[in-house]
Formats: C-alpha cells, sequence, structure tokens
C-alpha cells in the first residue's frame, strides 16, 4: 500500500511552512503528497431588512480559488520533485473534515504547523491540532514556523525520545522508525523522574519529601528500562544513547536536553498505562510542542494492544 504524507493547510504563508518538512518526509518515506485545504464558507451577510442571505455564486467562486490554490502549490518544482502530488478541498468543520480524510485516505503521517508560545498556541493547539491528535492513529508532525529555519540534515536525525515509564511508551519508538530514518541517525531515550512532591493539608501529618535514595533506585530501574530498549534498537542499526535526569519539571527538562543535545526532532506519545497518563495533552505534550525550537513528532497510543 502506498503510502501518504498528509498537509492541512489554510491558504496562509504560515500553514505552508509545513512543506518544507512534509517534502523531506514524503523523500524519506517513498511516500506521495496529500495537500488539503477545508472550504470555510462565507458567513451570511444581513441587508437592511434584517433578512440573512449568502450568494450561491460567491461560494462557487470560493471553492474555485481554493482548487487553484492547491493547484498552484502542487505544481512547484520542490512539491513535484517529492513524488506523486493530490490535492484534497473539503467541506465542513475543520478538525473533523481532517479527521475523516486521514481515515478515508489511510494517511501514514500528518505534517502542520502549530503556533509558538503563549496564549494563542495554547488557542490553536486546543482546537485543530489537538483535537487531530486525540482521535487520529498515525502521528502527526508539529512544526512551529518563524522562528526555526535549519533545515532536518540529510546524513543523519538526531532524535529526542521522551519516555514515561510505562510499557507501552516504548511504542513511541516506532513511530520514529517508520519514518525512513537516514543512516547515521542517533537516538536520545529519555526518561524523566518526576520527584513526589507531597502535598500538605492543614492540620495532618507532616508528609516528608520523597528520599534521595528512594529517587536513585527509581532512576536505577529506569536505566535498567530504557538500556533494554536501547539493545534492541542498536541490532536495527541505530546509534542510541540514554538519559533519566531527575527534574520536578517534566517539560522544561525534555526541552533543555534537547536544546543542549541540538536534537534535530522530539518524538513523544501521548498516552500512559493503566491510567498513569502523565504524558497528556494540556501537560507535558503540550508544553514541549509549544516550547520546542524543533518540530515534534506526536503519537497517540491506542487504549489497547
Amino acid at each position: 500500500m502506498t503510502r501518504t504524507v498528509m498537509v492541512p493547510l489554510d491558504g496562509s504563508p504560515f500553514a505552508e511552512q509545513a512543506l518544507p518538512a512534509a517534502l523531506d518526509a514524503a523523500r524519506r518515506l517513498g511516500a506521495s503528497l496529500d495537500l488539503v485545504l477545508v472550504h470555510r464558507p462565507i458567513p451570511a451577510m444581513a441587508p437592511f431588512d434584517g433578512a440573512a442571505f449568502l450568494d450561491p455564486k460567491v461560494e462557487d467562486q470560493l471553492r474555485v480559488e481554493e482548487r487553484q490554490y492547491l493547484a498552484r502549490l502542487s505544481e512547484r518544482p520542490e512539491v513535484r520533485a517529492a513524488g506523486p502530488v493530490t490535492t484534497s478541498l473539503l467541506e465542513g468543520p475543520v478538525a473533523s473534515a481532517l479527521a475523516d480524510h486521514a481515515r478515508v485516505t489511510g494517511a501514514s503521517l500528518v505534517v502542520m504547523t502549530t503556533h509558538g508560545r503563549g496564549p494563542v498556541s495554547r488557542f490553536w493547539l486546543g482546537s485543530v491540532a489537538d483535537r487531530l491528535l486525540r482521535t487520529l492513529e498515525p502521528p502527526i508532525l508539529l512544526v512551529r514556523p518563524g522562528e526555526t529555519r535549519r533545515e532536518l540534515p540529510a546524513d543523519g536525525l538526531h532524535v529526542l525520545i521522551p519516555l514515561d515509564g510505562s510499557g507501552r511508551s516504548d511504542q513511541a519508538v516506532r513511530p520514529v522508525e517508520e519514518l525512513g530514518l537516514p543512516p547515521g541517525s542517533v537516538l536520545t531515550l529519555l526518561e524523566v523522574i518526576e520527584p513526589v512532591i507531597p502535598v500538605w493539608v492543614p492540620e495532618a501529618m507532616p508528609v516528608a519529601p520523597e528520599p534521595q535514595a528512594v529517587l536513585e533506585e527509581r532512576r536505577h530501574a529506569a536505566m535498567h528500562h530504557l538500556h533494554e530498549l536501547a539493545v534492541r534498537l542498536r541490532k536495527s542499526g541505530h546509534v542510541v544513547h540514554v538519559e533519566a535526569p531527575i527534574d520536578v519539571d517534566v517539560p522544561g527538562a525534555i526541552l533543555r536536553v534537547a536544546h543542549d543535545l541540538k536534537a534535530d526532532l522530539i518524538a513523544i506519545a501521548t498516552r500512559g498505562l493503566g491510567g498513569a497518563t502523565r504524558l497528556l495533552l494540556g501537560s507535558v505534550t503540550d508544553k514541549v510542542v509549544r516550547g520546542a525550537e524543533v518540530p515534534v513528532l506526536v503519537w497517540r497510543r491506542p487504549e489497547s494492544g
């Protein structure tokens, strides 16, 4: 079955900044490219008598212009050079239309832009991208444009893979392996050991902080688990490093390690095991996406399996 890289667009140069990463992924995967735009109807206008109306001809003309826009993008030399290209103009609510289209076409990867830091970022990630992350099975590569200009190297990537210590967190490695990493790529497996912070309750017995010895035991267990996973990955020809720092700020630690290692990509899963959902949208993953200086590959682990 032919793989497909889906690129949601909205007609803006902002959204088009996902194209370089999408083209690179399509080349690596030997996949076709699907440029997708969701038609958003013009709000009905109310004349002086108060009766709202909408000229169907205006909507039809807008659809024509949207199809022409997609066609122009598909004819760009760099797009054509990446491989087969299709364009799709969808109807309906944006997130739902994109999710349905990804399922119907069997998209292997979705590449899209997301905002940077701050309230606007929170709104964006809490709407279209967030809904897709909660519903789609294929991974989503989120690219924050404007601040990071460097291209992903062709001769090897450094990928940081944060794990949460659950059995299923190992599955975060699978979509990375399926990206078609070039020779010489390096994977760093990271598990941040978060100390248990006691909650103070008035008139209750004081609770002591987690002993350092217990933290070191947890860190030792994490390193053992990471090394076991690293052995398997090295058999596939990857260079693999492991790190397990102790830090109360999990997303901050992930971002610091990514910066210090000069990682090209962060790959993070969004669910834990057995209710211990530490990597949840709106918390760790959300903060990593908003704060990352590099693209972030996000994958929603299935409920079972």
